[in-house]
């Protein structure tokens, strides 16, 4: 392109993995009429990747949890028997290609992943 700042500054395959990560955990949290959405934004500098779900949302206690290894927010709401690696690995994924993940999320609304990951000049 001319833009000139298309080079993703990583490995496409695992940046995939991650993402596909939270689009799983998402339709795993989603009822079967609920929504899914991906969408994509890029700049000068990063790639923004947007997941959002109308699935039952967060509670406040857990959001702080909901990375880490083996955790699972009200097993009662889960469709799923996952031991809880999705979003932990998504994350540690990001993470090592000097990305950011972000949630914001509202009780039976849905939650919203945000993924940024970093742009190199070409």
């Amino acid at each position: 392109s001319s833009k000139g700042y298309e080079s993703f500054q990583g490995d496409v395959n695992w940046s995939i993995e991650a993402i596909g990560n939270i689009i799983k955990n998402c339709m795993e949290h989603t009822p079967k009429d609920g929504h899914i959405s991906v969408k994509g934004e890029e700049n000068p500098l990063y790639t923004e990747i947007i997941v959002e779900d109308t699935g039952p949302g967060v509670n406040v206690e857990d959001m702080p949890h909901i990375f880490e290894r083996f955790y699972r927010a009200d097993k009662s709401r889960s469709n799923t028997d996952g031991f809880g690696l999705g979003l932990s690995i998504a994350k540690n994924i990001i993470t090592n290609h000097h990305g950011s993940i972000l949630v914001s999320s509202a009780l039976n609304k849905g939650s919203t992943f945000t993924v940024i990951l970093p742009l190199s000049k070409t």
